[in-house]
């Protein structure tokens, strides 16, 4: 998961589904990356009081990006919203994740 700058959005969130380089007509390798992006739902959690995402598979937004759009590093965590059909593994079908607001990093 990564934090990506967007105008007229500021700061949102993705997950990368791939990184590729291209070679430009004059010799030079640029690195880019494939993303599904979170949407958020403006919604929070009952219990947990936490944000809501969804996340995107489709053509909605942009999702090709050159590697340097990637923000500093920060530490952003969703847990997926596991629900009865969830039963071995993730059900693909639901797409909603919880954005855990309280990870802490000890020291």
């Amino acid at each position: 998961m990564v934090t990506i700058q967007v105008a007229d959005y500021g700061e949102s969130y993705a997950v990368i589904k791939g990184i590729f380089k291209h070679k430009s007509n004059d010799g030079y390798f640029f690195s880019f990356i494939y993303v599904d992006w979170f949407e958020s739902t403006f919604k929070n959690h009952d219990k947990l009081d936490c944000p809501i995402f969804v996340l995107r598979h489709d053509n909605l937004y942009r999702r090709i990006f050159p590697l340097t759009v990637v923000d500093k590093v920060r530490k952003v965590h969703f847990v997926h919203d596991c629900n009865a059909r969830c039963k071995d593994n993730h059900n693909l079908e639901n797409k909603r994740y919880f954005k855990n607001d309280f990870f802490f990093k000890a020291i």
